[in-house]
């Protein structure tokens, strides 16, 4: 007689594959495209929200500033500050590369080119450019600190970012 035991003819457990984490399945895609997307939208909203806290920022030093100049009258002292003040806006608004290497009579081209009213003379811009070259004698007789303050205002109030 034959083996008739059909329990000797089974085979092994057979295992299926493993599941491979690549390709991912068409919902993880779905979710890391929205997650770029959130990621670009915040990016754009920050940038937006960006410019007016540090325009507001800006605007309250510069209040300071002219509280100190009009205690101390010390119109050298107040350019060097402006200068300082309106280079680091300038440094957010327009990038690095156009401004962190501007002095001089280049740093007054660049404010006057960028100056969107009127009330930013070539003066306000020389003071602000050689402010920190010259000694304190030489602004004794000048008298234009109010001036300066106004310019400075304007200038941070009317520059926007050249583009996103």
């Amino acid at each position: 007689m034959g083996n008739s035991n059909p329990l000797l003819e089974l085979r092994d457990i057979h295992l299926p594959d493993a599941i491979s984490f690549w390709p991912p399945a068409l919902g993880w895609w779905a979710v890391a495209g929205l997650c770029m997307a959130l990621a670009g939208v915040l990016s754009i909203i920050y940038k937006k929200l960006r410019t007016p806290m540090m325009k507001r920022q800006a605007l309250k030093e510069l209040n300071a500033l002219s509280l100190i100049y009009s205690k101390d009258g010390n119109v050298r002292k107040l350019a060097v500050e402006i200068s300082i003040l309106l280079k680091r806006v300038a440094l957010v608004l327009y990038g690095n590369e156009k401004v962190a290497g501007l002095h001089g009579e280049k740093w007054q081209k660049f404010l006057l080119e960028t100056v969107h009213d009127m009330t930013f003379t070539d003066r306000e811009g020389e003071l602000l450019a050689l402010a920190p070259y010259v000694s304190e004698e030489s602004f004794k007789s000048d008298k234009c600190g109010e001036k300066l303050i106004t310019a400075a205002e304007n200038w941070i109030k009317h520059n926007s970012l050249v583009s996103l």
